[in-house]
């Protein structure tokens, strides 16, 4: 690096180290890009850390890249999962959630109602008016945060190419 290279590669650089160590690295990459502007190209499996150092991200299976995007836009293109509490869970209740269009893998746990849903902003609202008119009272609808780990995996299992993400047209690879 003291010929201050445009362009570097790393694979897996914090893999084996211990924690002070991956820290000292992460460091390091954080200032070449940021003081020397210098454009790093990270290949990890680590995506706690792809999360923290990179404002854009490819997802590749078998050498082909299945989505990319940043780590908002990931992330925001999986399914929600949504936890709904009502005064009291009755089995039709359940019932009525898993009719409304757009809810998908539903099921109770400790007095919630959970199920995921690729557009919360539309079926969100239909669930609620549906529970409230059959008479339930909903105390409480959440968004459950997903992570990257969420989106890699919910893209590494669809296997779709040129996922259409926010500012990445689908493209055939």
């Amino acid at each position: 690096m003291i010929h201050k290279p445009r362009v570097l590669l790393f694979d897996e650089p914090t893999a084996a180290l211990d924690p002070e160590a991956a820290k000292t690295v992460r460091d390091h990459l954080v200032d070449l890009i940021n003081l020397e502007r210098c454009t790093v190209l990270l290949c990890t499996h680590n995506l706690s850390e792809a999360e923290r150092l990179c404002w854009r991200i490819s997802i590749v299976q078998h050498g082909r890249t299945v989505a990319e995007g940043t780590p908002v836009e990931l992330k925001a293109s999986v399914a929600h999962a949504v936890r709904l509490t009502l005064r009291t869970v009755m089995p039709e209740h359940v019932q009525l959630v898993g009719s409304v269009a757009g809810v998908e893998d539903i099921a109770t746990e400790n007095g919630t109602i959970t199920y995921r849903t690729d557009d919360a902003s539309f079926v969100n609202p239909n669930v609620v008016r549906a529970l409230v008119e059959a008479g339930a009272d909903v105390m409480a609808v959440q968004l459950e945060a997903l992570g990257l780990e969420d989106a890699y995996l919910h893209f590494m299992r669809n296997g779709t190419h040129g996922a259409n993400i926010p500012g990445n047209p689908a493209r055939a690879h």
